[in-house]
């Protein structure tokens, strides 16, 4: 019998959480290429993937098979796996489907893929809540160039031409006129990978927070000064302030736990963004099942003293929550009440 728990972890060589680098666990890192891939002496054993050094968020995905198949040699040289842990936002979802695979506890892909999918988590919130969405039209395979543009146009440019499952603001185009439309779906090999949603000219917030027990135990907002778009395509840095308006800050509450709920979360860390429209309205953006980047979680810390790297580590491991932190959440009810 292992003496000690057997861990996989799928992500790059310097996504290994170090909170794991104690000795406590007998890890495996499954990995794509990378020079410095064995050289983590914390790591019991390592995989290297045919994935050469790219942007992509999909890059692990054609890879399951492999990753699936590692996952069985590292059982034969290490024993049974006990958790799966998926620190990085490209392996989210194939760390959910190897626990798919190997029938342990964690999220897994059904849950996971309404954080990636753009067009399903707008789906599921529409069945599921009452809350706004920024309008937006579904393509398929099927659709000819005339009728994605007729679909559209109600919506009225300027538009947004969007990846369904990227990140980063990456691939997306904004469309101000019909023209431009039709480049970004001449641009496009699958259109069924994309959406047009309608661009909403309002401030953005970024919220973020905790879930446990399917219960929203923190959550905090800011306001973007630059957003992510404006990072990617102006090369503007990225900024944002923390709200400090006692009603905006109980709107995000109140939003936050409609949309956690809407989605069916029970452990996890999530990053969700919403247009800040007229009278406090908050219209979904997106979210991912993931801390936030670009310096949030920092500040997170040293204004609340919670660290959501280390409780999103928690939550793939089945660990309670390390903070009793909560945010701007007020008056909140005991846990397991």
């Amino acid at each position: 019998m292992p003496s000690k728990k057997h861990i996989v972890i799928v992500g790059d060589v310097d996504s290994v959480p170090a909170a794991l680098k104690n000795g406590s666990y007998d890890l495996t890192l499954i990995c794509k290429k990378d020079p410095r891939a064995h050289q983590d002496k914390a790591v019991a054993r390592t995989y290297e993937l045919d994935i050469e050094f790219s942007y992509d968020i999909n890059e692990y995905l054609p890879q399951m098979a492999a990753i699936c198949a590692l996952s069985k040699q590292a059982e034969q040289a290490a024993g049974p796996i006990w958790r799966v842990v998926a620190p990085m936002e490209q392996t989210i979802l194939p760390g959910a489907l190897l626990r798919d695979y190997l029938q342990i506890p964690g999220i897994h892909g059904d849950l996971a893929r309404r954080f990636r999918d753009k067009l399903l988590m707008k789906k599921i919130l529409e069945k599921n809540t009452a809350i706004p969405l920024a309008p937006y039209v579904a393509l398929s395979a099927e659709m000819e160039d005339a009728e994605v543009l007729a679909r559209a146009a109600p919506l009225g440019y300027p538009l947004v031409f969007k990846p369904r499952m990227q990140a980063g603001s990456r691939g997306i185009v904004v469309c101000h006129h019909r023209q431009d439309l039709q480049g970004a779906l001449a641009q496009s090999v699958k259109r069924e990978d994309f959406l047009i949603e309608k661009f909403i000219d309002y401030p953005l917030v970024h919220i973020d927070g905790l879930v446990r027990d399917g219960e929203l135990c923190f959550v905090s907002g800011s306001r973007y000064l630059h957003t992510c778009l404006q990072w990617a395509q102006e090369k503007m840095a990225m900024a944002s302030a923390s709200i400090s308006d006692p009603l905006l800050q109980e709107a995000i509450v109140k939003f936050a736990q409609q949309v956690s709920s809407g989605l069916e979360m029970r452990d996890n860390v999530f990053h969700l963004e919403a247009f800040l429209g007229p009278k406090q309205q908050l219209i979904f953006l997106e979210i991912g099942a993931r801390p936030g980047g670009a310096g949030i979680t920092t500040s997170l810390a040293e204004q609340f003293g919670i660290a959501l790297e280390l409780e999103a580590l928690h939550c793939d491991l089945g660990l309670a929550a390390l903070s009793a932190a909560q945010g701007f959440i007020a008056d909140p009810k005991p846990r397991g009440s």
